[in-house]
């Protein structure tokens, strides 16, 4: 799942010919991926006052949103370090990390990662050598997803066009890291520790509450509860006013993400602020409409299955209350998602033959 800002473009082919032999020179940064140190990411040199690849949001109590480039990121400085949760993609994580840790004042100490998803763990090869959290489930996704990472790491050069200072060090940083990309290896990606369960934590001097989702988005999901700081982030649990990704490969099931919904709600009050893994930061009215999005599409499919619509002819409808929904192009998937789990796998109306 590719989610990323609009870009510029940039203005002629000479400046992009003389970033593109600088980054690969190895001037800009030189950042290497044999042995990644704080030397090698460039975190010793400050991010420019205004150069800022992200969006970067207080959350209060010292604790900050990012977002764009990849599923809504939160860094909160616990008085002995920084504790980062989910990490974009693959070519924004090095400069997620020098900006969290500018933005935040102190080093990252730990990493958690809500699910799988390469939009959310794409950078954790810039967290190496970091205890990074996670779902046991998410170990051989992430594992299994290298050219996913790889591929993105191509993308930088449409996804970062301009010469806007943040852009090209981004873009040096993908350059940089796909010149040398056969010793980029997939337990750099992974978590180093594994979640079963529900599981309290104090990483960095924060105190969380890492709650297990799954299978709802995926089979993996993890939500971060920091309850000191009514503070919540649901990962891919909530797209605020988008469409939602139904990962059926990766176990995702309707049934599991409303129930989950539910429990996370009963765990925020009216001050508590809630960030979704794409979309607006809200509170946690944004679960319970997360949750409406589902009743309602379960009932519009039930409802039109009873009425004799094949499955494809369900996938081409638009929703007339969701027309505003950005993300498009996950509503056909989670038209199918609902069919096969709510009339197929439901075996609660009558089956209207589909070609599938």
């Amino acid at each position: 799942m590719h989610h990323t800002n609009d870009h510029t473009p940039e203005p002629g082919a000479t400046r992009r010919e003389a970033l593109a032999t600088m980054a690969a020179a190895g001037l800009a940064l030189g950042l290497g991926v044999g042995g990644l140190t704080r030397s090698a990411l460039g975190l010793a040199r400050a991010v420019e006052p205004g150069a800022m690849l992200f969006g970067w949001s207080s959350l209060g109590d010292r604790a900050w949103l990012a977002s764009g480039y990849g599923g809504n990121a939160v860094v909160i400085n616990g008085g002995d370090g920084l504790v980062l949760i989910d990490s974009k993609l693959t070519y924004a994580g090095g400069s997620l990390r020098r900006e969290a840790e500018q933005q935040a004042g102190g080093r990252i100490v730990a990493a958690i990662n809500t699910h799988h998803h390469a939009d959310h763990t794409g950078g954790n090869w810039a967290l190496d050598g970091l205890p990074r959290y996670a779902h046991r489930n998410a170990t051989p996704r992430v594992l299994g997803q290298m050219n996913r990472y790889i591929s993105n790491l191509k993308e930088a050069a449409l996804q970062l066009e301009g010469d806007d200072p943040a852009k090209v060090r981004a873009r040096t940083d993908a350059l940089n890291l796909y010149k040398d990309v056969t010793k980029l290896k997939a337990p750099q990606f992974a978590p180093t520790e594994s979640i079963d369960g529900d599981r309290r934590l104090q990483l960095g001097g924060v105190k969380l509450e890492l709650v297990s989702c799954g299978p709802a988005h995926t089979d993996n999901d993890i939500a971060v509860f920091v309850p000191d700081r009514k503070l919540m982030h649901t990962g891919d649990l909530v797209f605020n006013r988008l469409h939602p990704f139904i990962d059926r490969e990766s176990g995702a099931t309707v049934r599991g993400w409303i129930t989950a919904l539910d429990r996370l709600h009963g765990m925020c009050d009216g001050d508590t602020a809630v960030v979704p893994g794409h979309g607006d930061r809200g509170g946690r009215d944004i679960l319970m409409a997360q949750k409406q999005y589902f009743e309602h599409m379960r009932d519009e499919v039930m409802r039109m299955a009873r009425a004799g619509r094949t499955r494809d002819q369900i996938a081409a409808t638009t929703p007339d209350r969701y027309r505003g929904y950005g993300n498009d192009r996950f509503l056909r998937i989670a038209w199918q998602a609902l069919y096969d789990e709510f009339v197929v796998g439901g075996e609660s109306v009558p089956i209207t033959p589909s070609t599938r």
